[in-house]
């Protein structure tokens, strides 16, 4: 049986596609989960209608939910995590939590970012 690796991280000029690729042409299972952020068409179209600090905690807890919960039922063997500017308004403690929890490996590409992050 093949090892399981989730590839997940911001729709960035192809990037997640790319490691997916690799990760299957090295004979992986991958599976991609693209985080959208919230700052794009979404805070355009409601920004006159919610509080935008509400809209971007809520949309962030729920894609931080559908995350962990992807992470429950694929159960990868290696998590690749390909970070953009926008990255850290989503991978918080209780995603490394889960991550340590099921023993799952874990790498951080970080790409055009200034975060920096350390685990």
């Amino acid at each position: 049986m093949s090892k399981r690796v989730l590839v997940i991280g911001i729709e960035f000029f192809y990037y997640l596609d790319a490691y997916a690729f690799a990760f299957e042409k090295l004979g992986y299972s991958v599976k991609v989960f693209k985080l959208h952020s919230w700052q794009h068409s979404a805070k355009e179209k409601l920004k006159l209608y919610i509080k935008q600090d509400k809209f971007q905690n809520d949309y962030c807890d729920k894609q931080i939910d559908e995350l962990i919960e992807t992470i429950i039922e694929f159960k990868p063997d290696e998590v690749c995590a390909v970070s953009a500017n926008y990255f850290y308004e989503f991978i918080n403690k209780k995603v490394f939590d889960v991550i340590k929890e099921y023993n799952i490996k874990s790498h951080y590409v970080l790409i055009d970012s200034i975060k920096r992050f350390s685990t």
